[in-house]
């Protein structure tokens, strides 16, 4: 896999995580993280390299298409797109296309984040102020 495409894997997994993607920050995945995983540095993830990142371990038979044993960077792109958006849509229980204080009530963490994400202060977190916040946040 070239620098563009693990980047663009990178990327694309990080947007999978966030303040209402993922109440554990532990989830998130940048290029450093990605690198890290594959520690015999052949750009693909054994099940036994995934076991260091929430997120992979918990959904890597789902994302092994080709049922390999391993995810490669096809495969984490696909599962990335075709889950995104979803934890919002999650959160937003009443499926108003926005987040309320009463919706993150249950979740400290998230509360605590609702704040500072809530950017215009109307109550009310959209998938724009969301995405704005995780991009501000990135660690």
């Amino acid at each position: 896999m070239n620098k563009l495409s693990l980047s663009l894997v990178c990327a694309v997994v990080a947007l999978t995580a966030g303040v209402v993607q993922a109440a554990d920050d532990s989830q998130r995945m940048d290029v450093k993280a990605y690198k890290a995983l594959d520690k015999d540095g052949d750009k693909r993830i054994s099940r036994e390299e995934a076991q260091g990142h929430a997120m992979l371990s918990k959904h890597f038979d789902q994302m092994d298409d080709d049922k390999d044993g391993y995810l490669n960077a096809k495969e984490v792109r696909s599962y990335a797109k075709s889950h995104k958006g979803k934890g919002f849509d999650k959160v937003d229980k009443n499926d108003d296309n926005v987040i309320t204080r009463d919706e993150v009530a249950n979740n400290p963490k998230l509360a605590k984040r609702f704040e500072a994400a809530d950017t215009n202060k109307d109550g009310k977190l959209t998938k724009e102020e969301a995405k704005n916040f995780r991009h501000d946040h990135k660690k």
